[in-house]
């Protein structure tokens, strides 16, 4: 174990071994091995127990001066010292007392410049400070929390040049959910890169999100493909008819990073119905916003599904009302997840004969269904799945213009309250 901990320990009281490779490194060699640890290990009278303790303590100081030492040796050359300081980093990770602080020490460890990172990170805080500076209806909004905002001011650090576009939005809703969120903002932090694109939907949604935050984070990576672009789930399953205006979730992570140093950004922040209506057209999100408060709780149960349901989710959301009561008797057969598309082509017109779908809850029915799945060809059903896709699609849009033209006078509202807030800021 503390050789895992500490190669070094192999060279054990051969110093010599080790000279040539710089005045410094044989130095702390002299001290703390040929000066100390064959003592260590050959004085009488101690138990064996305080001398692992010892050697152990004395290889926690060498392996936090090697990665100094290696900076020194080699000159500080800018690669071997980016490298030295990303080891020294990541070392320090592990004697920090608090998770905020690990976050902090973790990311800039595999950055693979550590300096410009943090001078990045930096200039984006100045921006902000300077911004909130002129804006004390903000500034006085985030003081009550500043106490909660201080203690995870490490983890926020390493994401500031990403959330600096969103803040407004994010003082916003400080009141009502900080206490909800806050037991869970380092690992979040943690993975603000995948939930930046999302973020001002997901702070629009907080009412529905905030409560599950633990477990949504601790199946993260399962969930967030269902976050993805409608194109790229149309992608995987292969369709030529994905819409072909839609920018990609890639696309407006880049927009909005690029815009970031623009301090007028804060001013011109997008209307809340705007934001719906674009998550609406990109994602299938907004969709299975509703079923968040039945499924989450279940995540347990349901997380070796979610991969395999993934790729049919567009075949699935329009039946979405009628199999949720069901839902749950099919958790031991995951075969049904993954040929959920036949199912939907063959049975899904069951679905609404009255009655009918309550036999899904007779005992061995969904094992039936299940074992049904892999003998009905996927072939067959091949246009019958792209008509339903293309026509449940046209049915959104629709619903779309229709929600777009019964609220042009809240849109109009709330431009002019922008411009009003421009006009007072000049």
């Amino acid at each position: 174990q503390l050789v895992g901990m500490n190669p070094s320990l192999l060279v054990g009281g051969v110093a010599d071994q080790e000279r040539h490779k710089g005045y410094g490194v044989s130095t702390i060699v002299d001290v703390l091995y040929a000066g100390r640890l064959r003592q260590v290990i050959e004085e009488g009278g101690r138990d064996n127990e305080g001398k692992v303790a010892e050697i152990e303590f004395y290889s926690c100081i060498l392996s936090s001066c090697r990665p100094i030492v290696e900076v020194i040796q080699k000159s500080l050359a800018w690669q071997d010292a980016s490298a030295a300081t990303r080891r020294l980093f990541k070392m320090l990770r592990n004697f920090m007392p608090n998770d905020s602080m690990r976050v902090l020490l973790g990311r800039v460890a595999e950055t693979p410049d550590p300096w410009a990172y943090l001078l990045d990170q930096t200039r984006a805080g100045l921006s902000m400070a300077s911004n909130l500076a002129i804006r004390p209806r903000l500034t006085t909004s985030m003081m009550p929390h500043y106490s909660k905002i201080i203690a995870k001011l490490p983890s926020i650090y390493t994401r500031l040049s990403i959330l600096r576009p969103h803040i407004p939005r994010i003082i916003g809703i400080l009141d009502p959910y900080l206490d909800v969120v806050e037991p869970h903002l380092d690992r979040i932090m943690e993975r603000m890169d995948r939930i930046e694109p999302h973020l001002p939907y997901i702070l629009l949604h907080l009412d529905v999100l905030a409560p599950h935050c633990g477990k949504l984070l601790d199946y993260f990576d399962v969930l967030m493909p269902y976050a993805d672009d409608k194109e790229k789930v149309m992608a995987n399953l292969g369709s030529c008819y994905a819409r072909p205006g839609v920018a990609s979730l890639k696309e407006i992570e880049d927009c909005v990073l690029s815009h970031w140093t623009d301090s007028d950004k804060w001013d011109d922040q997008p209307p809340s119905n705007d934001v719906e209506m674009q998550k609406k057209d990109q994602s299938y999100l907004p969709r299975l916003l509703p079923y968040v408060d039945f499924l989450i709780p279940h995540l347990e149960e349901l997380a070796p599904h979610l991969s395999l349901v993934h790729p049919h989710l567009p075949h699935i959301l329009p039946h979405m009302d009628i199999l949720l009561p069901y839902i749950l008797r099919f958790v031991k057969y995951p075969r049904a997840s993954a040929n959920a598309d036949v199912l939907i082509a063959y049975l899904g017109w069951m679905l609404y004969v009255p009655v009918l779908p309550r036999v899904l809850n007779l005992p061995l029915v969904p094992r039936i269904v299940s074992k049904l799945s892999t003998w009905l060809p996927r072939w067959a059903v091949r246009r019958t799945l792209v008509r339903n896709l293309r026509r449940d699609e046209e049915e959104q849009e629709r619903r779309t213009k229709r929600k777009r033209i019964e609220m042009p006078d809240e849109e109009e509202e709330q431009e002019r309250e922008q411009t009003a807030k421009r006009n007072k800021l000049r």
